[in-house]
């Protein structure tokens, strides 16, 4: 997998943090526990809180006619059992 672009988007602080879990990584397994570095939970808190922020304030697409489209075929359906 490649780092290089999401670490670009963290601050530098955190760089040391993502650098030992990746060290520990490196001789785990997946039942390995690790404990969760609290300046990284943090952050990414933060960052998933901003996006939904930002999320709220999106303009919502809705398809026009897939209601009707879904009606055609549930009909379709139906006539098909009978």
């Amino acid at each position: 997998m490649e780092f290089a672009p999401l670490r670009a988007l963290m601050p530098s602080d955190l760089q040391r943090v993502v650098d030992e879990l990746l060290a520990q990584k490196a001789f785990s397994n997946e039942k390995t526990v690790v404990a969760q570095p609290a300046a990284l939970v943090e952050f990414l808190r933060a960052e998933y809180a901003a996006g939904q922020a930002a999320r709220a304030g999106l303009p919502v697409a809705r398809p026009t006619g897939l209601g009707e489209a879904l009606d055609a075929v549930l009909r379709q359906q139906v006539a098909w059992t009978l």
